[in-house]
């Protein structure tokens, strides 16, 4: 009986200064290399990986990027493959091409294709409104009476509340941007 070819069930994209995709198949095979940049193209054609075990081929794929930083690897199913195939992005871009997605439904492949993954990571900060750390942050002022503490709110984050009782009281903190005055006497 003749080799079957088995289709593959997942892919493996690896993205650096050059991005390859590395099909799976079900016996945990690879059984297509292809570059999707300039660069991945030029590295697949130098790489002998196919019919090889994955995590060998990952290794393989490892040792030649070894020089190079911020080397990320994706896996994923067959459909999320061909969706990020046909808006002609690496795996990594389009992953977070739908996470940037959710946050404006306004942006398309072609606004996120010439970005870099730094550039990408910093527009989802933008648009989420969170900083470096991941945290928002807010103000919030509240007045209180009779001698009262005043608490003010921020979002997640650093922020800064006032207190007014009967006399004048400020109060300053950090955590969960719950800020609390101290009521004068």
């Amino acid at each position: 009986m003749a080799g079957r070819i088995c289709p593959p069930t997942s892919a493996i994209s690896i993205e650096s200064s050059a991005a390859l995709e590395l099909s799976v198949n079900r016996f945990d095979r690879v059984i297509a290399v292809r570059g999707t940049d300039e660069a991945g193209c030029a590295l697949a054609q130098s790489l002998q990986v196919d019919h090889m075990p994955y995590l060998n081929a990952l290794q393989a794929v490892q040792d030649c990027t070894a020089a190079q930083k911020q080397v990320h690897c994706y896996m994923t199913d067959a459909d999320t493959l061909d969706a990020a195939r046909e808006s002609n992005l690496p795996l990594g871009k389009y992953r977070m091409l739908l996470t940037l997605q959710a946050l404006d439904p306004s942006l398309t492949a072609d606004d996120v294709r010439g970005l870099s993954m730094p550039e990408l990571r910093q527009l989802e900060q933008t648009l989420s409104g969170t900083d470096s750390t991941g945290q928002t942050s807010g103000q919030g002022a509240q007045s209180g009476g009779n001698g009262q503490n005043g608490n003010g709110n921020g979002q997640n984050g650093a922020g800064n509340g006032a207190g007014n009782g009967y006399g004048s009281g400020k109060g300053n903190g950090q955590g969960n941007g719950a800020r609390y005055g101290q009521a004068g006497s």
